[in-house]
């Protein structure tokens, strides 16, 4: 994996003995102690979720509950000839840990990757590394620390498609896995924060850089406690507009058949 400097530009050169990077403009860029590169210079971003929310997220998702999802994306990438090891950066604020179990099973299955977790949130790289998930960079995610055309795989789990940075790093005929939220997912969550809810057909939205090799349904149910399911909607991109009231009718909620309803695409960039 060929790294540039987020700031100029340049390519990154690595130093063994301190284990950080340094460009040609003198630009230097650390290794934390417990294990993440900061590629941040100057004041970072405001953490959005203090290390107890994100304990309580992280034991949410390694306990099973993205299992069958996982599993989905492991028999999906088996259809594709990875060949040796490849680069691949894997996006998600917040999501860090599927990815992490989703590498983990493709080694078990002897598809071995080289996993790269960009994150914004200090906290987050913070328990990343912490809990050995390896080549965490603290990063703004619209200045990406990679060279282009650097990554042989890009995933995108449980967030938008958006914006062209993750697609500059991407190879041409690289590959593009999303898990992306199908109609019913979080359904039972959905009810206490949208009035009238109507179910609607998913759309998938994809560059025109990419050509769709496949897109796979996956959908489940998981019995949550209430805390849990108030755990899992603080990751979904709408999380911002839940209301307080909102919260506070969760609390008679019933979620022990809840809903996860995801698509799972697989695409590749155009030469």
């Amino acid at each position: 994996m060929e790294f540039q400097c987020p700031l100029c530009r340049q390519r990154l050169h690595f130093h063994e003995e301190s284990r950080g990077w340094h460009c040609d403009g003198k630009h230097h860029f650390d290794k934390k102690e417990i294990g993440y590169w900061d590629f941040y210079k100057g004041n970072k971003p405001r953490n959005a979720e203090s290390r107890q929310e994100l304990r309580a997220r992280q034991f949410l998702v390694t306990s099973g509950l993205f299992q069958p999802a996982v599993e989905a994306m492991v028999k999906v990438l088996q259809t594709q000839d990875c060949g040796s090891e490849r680069n691949c950066v894997n996006l998600g604020p917040g999501h860090a840990w599927i990815g992490k179990l989703l590498a983990q099973a493709l080694s078990e299955h002897e598809l071995p990757l080289k996993v790269f977790s960009p994150l914004e949130s200090e906290n987050e790289a913070f328990a990343a590394a912490k809990s050995g998930m390896e080549a965490v960079c603290l990063t703004p995610l619209k200045s990406l620390p990679f060279a282009d055309a650097s990554a042989d795989m890009v995933w995108l789990l449980d967030i938008p498609a958006k914006g062209k940075e993750w697609q500059r790093i991407l190879k041409p005929g690289g590959l593009l896995l999303m898990l992306a939220a199908g109609p019913r997912h979080l359904w039972q969550i959905k009810e206490f924060v949208y009035e009238g809810l109507t179910e609607k057909p998913f759309v998938l939205e994809l560059s025109g850089q990419f050509d769709l090799i496949s897109q796979t349904p996956v959908s489940w149910t998981h019995a949550l406690s209430v805390a849990d399911a108030k755990v899992l909607m603080g990751m979904a991109p709408w999380a911002w507009r839940v209301k307080e009231a909102s919260l506070k009718a969760m609390e008679k909620g019933d979620f022990s058949g809840l809903e996860m309803d995801y698509r799972i695409i697989l695409a590749k960039k155009r030469v």
